[in-house]
């Protein structure tokens, strides 16, 4: 059986080629944007959509860790999902990612998230699902959440 083991949000993550290690730099739990109210997607008429002109954007990436229970000559395959859920309980999928566990223990996905959209402020959670080889139904295996706070005047600017 595949499990999943933690996933963690960061602005960028490390792998040591001598050890494969990895190193999580600077961990997100909390991102703060600064704009005026017309340019965040919340106003009356503007478009809030992912897509829109008036949607905010970040880079980070999320990693998450899957590894197997059963012996390592034992072969497992699935499918892992990263989805996000905003504030206003909107799910958008991400990346849908193959977890070959046929030679190895355990396997490391490094999602990047090159200008995720934010239209909203408010707690997003990036929720990872897992599907069995075979399986129709998606298994909601974590949700990492995301503080986003939407400041209308950046310090100093009172």
């Amino acid at each position: 059986m595949i499990r999943h083991v933690w996933t963690a949000i960061c602005s960028r993550c490390i792998t040591d080629t001598r050890t494969g290690n990895i190193s999580l730099i600077d961990a997100i739990e909390q991102i703060k944007l600064f704009a005026r109210p017309a340019s965040v997607g919340t106003a009356e008429g503007d478009d809030p959509s992912p897509d829109g002109p008036n949607a905010a954007s970040i880079t980070f990436e999320i990693v998450t860790l899957w590894s197997k229970t059963a012996a390592i000559d034992v072969a497992e395959q699935g499918y892992g999902r990263l989805l996000v859920k905003a504030p206003s309980g909107v799910e958008q999928e991400l990346v849908t990612y193959d977890i070959d566990l046929s030679k190895t223990k355990g396997l490391r996905a490094i999602m990047g998230a090159p200008g995720f959209p934010i239209v909203e402020d408010g707690e997003y959670l990036f929720c990872v699902e897992y599907r069995s080889s075979g399986a129709e139904e998606w298994q909601r295996v974590s949700e990492v959440p995301l503080d986003v706070v939407i400041a209308t005047e950046a310090p100093g600017d009172a």
